[in-house]
């Protein structure tokens, strides 16, 4: 089982991000297709600071501005979790 509190400081920086991003870029939704065009740029840009040798903290900010965004577009389109066999 996974223990909860390795979590704490990564989620604490989601909730951060998000509030970061709703600031800048207020909260008017998307739609699904946008959301992964915005993710696949966020994305790239990670991958950029990390091929160019900016080193892994510039590609784990990014990161970090990956995630929340897709949690951004899961709380615009709600969360459809994976099916258990």
């Amino acid at each position: 089982m996974l223990d909860p509190t390795r979590f704490q400081p990564v989620l604490a920086a989601i909730l951060r991000e998000r509030a970061y991003q709703e600031n800048k870029w207020g909260t008017d939704g998307h739609t699904v297709g946008e959301w992964l065009l915005i993710l696949e740029a966020e994305l790239a840009e990670a991958k950029e600071g990390w091929v160019k040798g900016k080193g892994n903290a510039d590609a784990l900010r990014e990161i970090l501005q990956v995630v929340a965004v897709g949690c951004a577009c899961l709380e615009d389109h709600g969360v459809i979790e994976r099916k258990t066999a």
